[in-house]
């Protein structure tokens, strides 16, 4: 039914039924979408929009699938701009700084590599981060040395009217893993703008690839993960620590592990279901407020029925 209705409103793209998005995410866990939809353009993306929320129709955008859990109940319906999302360009070279335009769907690592090469300085700090572009802006993605929105220029959204609008960095509100604009509550991220300033070529990808070599000997990055499961608090030890300090490192409920490598990793080392994920999630946030009295806060984003 709704696959017919959206076609009927000349949508151009993919439209899939009855897909297992779990395994479209790092975690591998099952959860089934009703509708898995990817837009092959603006128009249709707001198209889309449009008659979901004119239906009531609720709906999850999904970027590289790297810091989402999907419930084992499934998901109603699941928005994609990876596949025909991913082009970029440079706009504007002078002699000092570079703009990019990029579009949301467009792998992280891709553009870290390509700026690295070219020796357009900026985001070398998100070396080994995964997942895409829109993803990594929506959560303000970053390392201690530095996030997205220190090179974010301007970022394209769309709101849940189906509405354009290009919004410059002012009028962005950035914090620890999370990303706001004045006066739209709810958006989707369609493409950013990033200025970089031009550097030496050959001694940033040295760094990028002593950064990349430091992140696969401290994180279990072969293993099905999420990456850090919990946001660092505030004023406090980060999350790993205090969950290596309760004991968790190693502790296991179902397929799900807390990494040995990493404790702020929960990894799924056998075949594991969302549901063992979840309660080891639970038990994590409750030995460390029990032992520090510090409550949790995930990063990663639990989504479903």
């Amino acid at each position: 039914m709704l696959e017919k209705e959206i076609r009927r409103l000349e949508f151009k793209g993919n439209i899939s039924t009855n897909i297992n998005i779990g395994k479209k995410t790092a975690f591998k866990t099952s959860g089934m979408a009703n509708y898995f939809i990817e837009p092959a353009d603006k128009k249709s993306l707001s198209t889309v929009i449009r008659y979901l929320k004119d239906c009531n129709e609720s709906f999850f955008v999904l970027g590289g699938g790297y810091n989402t859990l999907v419930s084992e109940n499934g998901i109603n319906t699941v928005v994609s701009l990876k596949k025909f999302f991913n082009k970029f360009e440079i706009l504007e070279k002078n002699n000092n700084e570079i703009l990019i335009n990029i579009q949301a769907g467009a792998l992280l690592q891709k553009i870290c590599w390509f700026c690295a090469f070219k020796g357009f300085i900026g985001l070398n700090p998100l070396i080994g981060i995964p997942g895409t572009i829109g993803g990594a802006v929506f959560m303000n993605a970053g390392t201690k040395d530095g996030d997205i929105f220190s090179v974010l220029e301007e970022i394209d959204v769309m709101d849940y009217k189906g509405e354009n609008f290009r919004v410059k960095k002012n009028d962005i509100i950035a914090s620890y893993r999370e990303l706001k604009v004045k006066n739209i509550k709810d958006f989707i991220i369609a493409g950013c703008t990033l200025k970089l300033k031009k550097n030496n070529a050959k001694a940033l990808m040295k760094e990028a690839k002593n950064q990349m070599t430091k992140r696969k000997s401290l994180q279990p990055v072969k293993e099905k993960s999420c990456g850090c499961f919990f946001k660092n608090p505030v004023n406090n030890s980060p999350a790993g620590m205090l969950i290596e300090k309760a004991g968790l490192k190693g502790k296991k409920i179902g397929g799900a592990k807390v990494s040995e490598i990493h404790a702020n990793f929960i990894v799924n080392e056998n075949n594991c279901s969302a549901s063992h994920i979840i309660e080891l999630k639970e038990l994590i946030e409750k030995e460390v407020k029990k032992k520090f009295n510090v409550i949790l806060e995930p990063e990663v984003k639990i989504v479903g029925r």
